[in-house]
């Protein structure tokens, strides 16, 4: 973060002799002055966890800071253990850029320390209208790098590179997080100040991330990365949801050249991470046959799997038959096993088996035939999504 900002938080905490942070306008804490020892549950959790909880937003904003041109006042509510407060709206050109708060409770609005306070709100915000411009920025160029074409990758890396934000030797990979409601925040919470260096951007089908690394043999550091960012991501969601959060991870690179490949597995690692069974990170190297997916176009893979023994199978409906043929095959055909998996007899279990070979024609005892119907079972959810 800028030392200017700092800066003004500091002389902002001098002026009111009040304690004060910043915060942009999502919440997520910027910068902030010595604290007292007492200071209200909401401004230490937000120091703690580096930015304010949703329901804490909801309830600043009602007071319509987001589009106040001026300093606004924020009563103490005891019972929910909240002080008294003033809001300094960080404003430039109409568009508010985030708030520098203070725990403030006697200092009359009109007292000239609010207005030398309200001054510094306003540079901090020219100040975080250019961060705000220059991750613009890097959101576009990320947008090139994971592109098709490699002369705009490549145009993209240098000027990541020419800004210190991207190594021109450091292995890569990408990142695609993505959510089952297919509206994931606009803005990533806390990504952009994270130790780890993460080039971000976000859009309407997920957010993409490129993400340095040691080298081509740490993608643990990657997973690691992809679990932080479901973490900051999980927070923002509002109580109550039930949607399903997933990320994907490509294969690492050692060239800017070939992450537009790197972004096509994470896209589809992301997919396969999204489904109820699996997740909620996936690594493009530990899919194994999902990896056809992302190989094969959708309409000739599901030609090829979903021949019409599988066919007439899915068409059942019966989902206690499907699952026994999935639980079978998963355990390479061990009977016991199968059986105590599926909660069944192992008579019972005999008796699916040879009414998915009356249904499909196909036979247990043959190999090919073991894998027709696994691999089409393991494909058809996302061939007839």
């Amino acid at each position: 973060m800028r030392p200017e900002l700092q800066e003004i938080v500091d002389e902002s905490a001098r002026l009111l002799q009040s304690a004060t942070v910043l915060e942009d306008r999502n919440f997520n804490l910027l910068a902030y002055a010595a604290q007292p020892a007492e200071v209200d549950a909401v401004r230490r959790d937000s120091i703690l966890q580096r930015r304010s909880a949703p329901a804490v937003r909801a309830r600043f904003e009602s007071f319509g800071i987001a589009a106040s041109p001026e300093p606004l006042r924020i009563p103490a509510d005891p019972q929910a253990g909240l002080q008294g407060r003033i809001c300094f709206p960080a404003r430039w050109r109409g568009t508010t850029y985030g708030y520098l708060w203070a725990l403030d409770e006697e200092t009359a609005l009109d007292d000239p320390a609010v207005a030398g306070v309200a001054r510094l709100a306003a540079e901090a915000a020219v100040y975080l209208a250019q961060i705000g411009r220059q991750r613009a920025e890097v959101a576009l160029a990320v947008a090139d790098l994971v592109g098709a074409d490699a002369d705009k990758a490549g145009a993209a890396a240098e000027r990541l590179i020419g800004r210190g934000l991207l190594d021109r030797h450091a292995p890569l990979t990408v990142m695609v997080i993505t959510e089952s409601e297919g509206s994931l925040p606009r803005v990533a919470p806390g990504l952009w100040g994270s130790p780890r260096r993460l080039l971000v951007d976000v859009g309407p089908g997920g957010a993409v991330a490129v993400v340095p690394l040691r080298s081509l043999e740490h993608g643990d550091q990657a997973r690691d990365a992809a679990a932080a960012v479901l973490d900051l991501y999980a927070k923002e969601l509002p109580e109550g949801w039930d949607g399903r959060l997933a990320a994907g991870v490509g294969r690492p690179r050692g060239s800017v050249t070939e992450l537009h490949r790197c972004w096509l597995e994470a896209r589809t690692a992301a997919r396969i991470a999204g489904a109820k069974q699996r997740g909620p990170v996936a690594m493009w190297d530990e899919l194994g046959p999902y990896r056809l997916l992302e190989a094969v176009p959708a309409a000739q893979l599901s030609a090829i799997v979903l021949d019409e023994p599988l066919q007439r199978l899915l068409a059942t409906g019966d989902a206690d038959l499907i699952r026994t043929v999935e639980v079978f095959l998963d355990r390479a055909g061990n009977v016991a096993e199968a059986a105590a998996a599926l909660h069944v007899h192992r008579q019972t279990l005999y008796y699916r088996l040879g009414k998915v070979e009356a249904v499909t024609g196909l036979r247990f005892s043959n190999g090919a035939d073991r894998l027709r119907l696994q691999l089409g079972l393991m494909l058809a959810p996302f061939l007839n999504d």
